[in-house]
């Protein structure tokens, strides 16, 4: 079963033998990167959020990136029948966890509100939420370096200023001011997000972006979000911890630039030096940029059956797994490949039943009986 003994051992089932215990050390699971990938239904956030059990039973903080508010039921002991008896058939209980839910405040009473404070954002997170061509990001830069203040009206007086002092054509300031009337409409903008208000041994937080918003806002908040962590971490005002981010190609797609992606990187490549570690989740593995893949040192592989993303993912492996990736495409659900710098060797294992309540199972087209 995929899960850690309290000595930090990876549990595993080989394929087709009886149960063994790999070592596994937890600090180099999280500081050296996961990658959780597989097909849509193969059971990625249910490993995630395993992993999540166990790292929050160990006292380590997590904060979650959750498209869709499915990590929520964290917080409630698993019900189901089927679950509960594999459960305690390995001696384990179920139960819920500390949970601190933040949301945009379009998602009205979903958690406590998550926000932008205007001058923290960065001009090229702000460009990209409001869509700007690369002049307008340009003023918008010479603009924000001048701001006092944080409303949007500090931000069109320096705008103002600017392109007075540097000849910004009309058009050009005409442009802005429409763009940033729809930041203000977006609701985003507010006290800012704290770092430290977010990360706490043993408490996972969940950044819930299930609500309704363009994508662009979704992923310059990710961004922000991420890149606040960062820099809290490394300043040491937050303890070491795990970030999970649900359909990671959303936000690091592999053929678009994006804000959110150049924070991915950054965590990726440098994480580790700060005691900041990065799981990444995604169906989309040649969608997801193969820059942040390439640092993730353990990849929990479940089934994937397309060839194109079974020839991308390959040559990351170690020369040991590569007769492994044959199983993939027939591997059942909550089945996983295990291979990287945490495990000596790869490993099939199964994942173990869930302690608290899955949030993600899919609806049945069947009515109800």
């Amino acid at each position: 079963m995929l899960g850690l003994s309290a000595d930090g051992a990876f549990l595993g089932l080989s394929w087709g033998s009886e149960e063994v215990e790999v070592r596994l050390d937890i600090d180099t699971l999280v500081r050296h990167h996961i990658a959780v990938l597989g097909v849509t239904g193969s059971g990625k956030s249910y490993t995630c959020a395993v992993m999540v059990e166990e790292l929050l039973e160990r006292g380590v903080p997590v904060v979650i990136i959750d498209p869709h508010g499915e990590y929520l039921t964290l917080s409630a002991p698993n019900d189901s029948p089927s679950e509960l008896a594999e459960l305690r058939r390995l001696g384990l209980e179920p139960r819920g966890y500390p949970v601190r839910a933040l949301s945009p405040p379009c998602a009205l009473a979903r958690g406590g509100a998550l926000t932008l404070r205007l001058s923290e954002v960065a001009p090229e997170g702000l460009a990209e939420m409001c869509n700007m061509t690369d002049v307008q990001e340009d003023l918008l830069f010479l603009a924000m370096r001048r701001m006092r203040g944080d409303r949007l009206r500090d931000l069109e007086v320096a705008i103002e200023a600017v392109a007075d002092r540097y000849g910004f054509r009309d058009v050009t300031l005409a442009a802005i001011r429409r763009r940033l009337t729809v930041l203000g409409e977006l609701g985003l903008l507010g006290p800012g997000f704290r770092p430290e208000d977010a990360v706490e041994p043993g408490v996972a937080t969940i950044i819930d972006l299930s609500a309704d918003m363009p994508e662009r806002a979704r992923r310059v908040l990710v961004g922000h979000v991420l890149a606040k962590l960062f820099e809290a971490r490394k300043r040491g005002d937050v303890p070491p911890l795990l970030v999970v981010v649900e359909e990671a190609h959303r936000f690091a797609p592999q053929a678009e630039s994006t804000y959110s992606k150049t924070v991915m990187r950054r965590i990726a490549r440098e994480g580790r030096k700060f005691g900041i570690g990065l799981c990444v989740a995604s169906q989309r593995v040649v969608g997801l940029d193969k820059d942040v893949l390439s640092q993730c040192g353990t990849k929990v592989l479940m089934r994937i059956d397309s060839v194109t993303d079974l020839n991308f993912i390959a040559p990351m492996l170690e020369h040991s797994c590569h007769d492994e990736v044959k199983r993939l495409p027939y591997l059942p659900v909550g089945t996983a490949l295990v291979t990287g710098i945490a495990l000596r060797y790869p490993l099939l294992v199964r994942v173990r039943p869930r302690k608290s309540k899955h949030g993600g199972a899919g609806v049945s087209v069947l009515p109800a009986s």
